[in-house]
């Protein structure tokens, strides 16, 4: 063969190599956090939109919270916007505050945010929340925003802002506590 011919096939050799390699590596990657984290998809009551209760547009964001079973506090925080139902989602160790690393299981809570604001109420902002805790590696949940939000964590009505079980949920400083940075 000659030399042109030659270099040319280690050349294709080596890239070939290298695309396989980082594939590879990519596909480990993608098993690694879908280990460490709970996804699939939320979607709106169609009985609670028909009743006026829901008013979801394109403007809200969703609020995913992973909450500890036993403490009731908040350990991983997401937002996805714009919000389009059915929604997929992911929540998982990327999310994690003061990057704790996250045993789980864990309740999955899902807000619609109008304003800004995950704990004030807003007319129109929908609730939903996994019945039993949920372990990480999940992959298909279906979640269903199915109440008005009422304010807290776990949707009790509230006297005041941040009251009741939410208060002191998030760091001071964080975008959703009000004074807080906004994102």
């Amino acid at each position: 063969m000659k030399p042109k011919i030659v270099v040319l096939l280690v050349l294709i050799a080596v890239f070939i190599a290298a695309v396989a390699y980082a594939l590879l590596r990519e596909v480990n990657r993608e098993e690694a956090t879908l280990a460490s984290s709970i996804s699939g998809t939320v979607d709106l009551d169609p009985q609670l939109a028909a009743s006026g209760q829901a008013d979801v547009v394109r403007t809200d964001r969703l609020v995913l919270l992973l909450v500890d079973p036993q403490t009731q506090r908040p350990v991983a925080l997401h937002f996805v916007s714009p919000l389009v139902p059915p929604q997929t989602i992911r929540i998982g160790q990327a999310d994690a505050r003061d990057e704790a690393q996250l045993k789980g299981p864990y309740l999955v809570v899902a807000i619609t945010d109008k304003d800004g604001e995950i704990f004030k109420v807003t007319p129109g902002e929908v609730y939903g929340r996994t019945p039993a805790p949920v372990a990480l590696g999940t992959e298909e949940l279906k979640l269903v925003l199915n109440q008005p939000f009422r304010g807290s964590l776990f949707n009790e009505e509230v006297a005041g802002p941040m009251a009741g079980p939410t208060a002191g949920a998030l760091p001071p400083g964080h975008p959703a506590v009000p004074g807080g940075t906004p994102m």
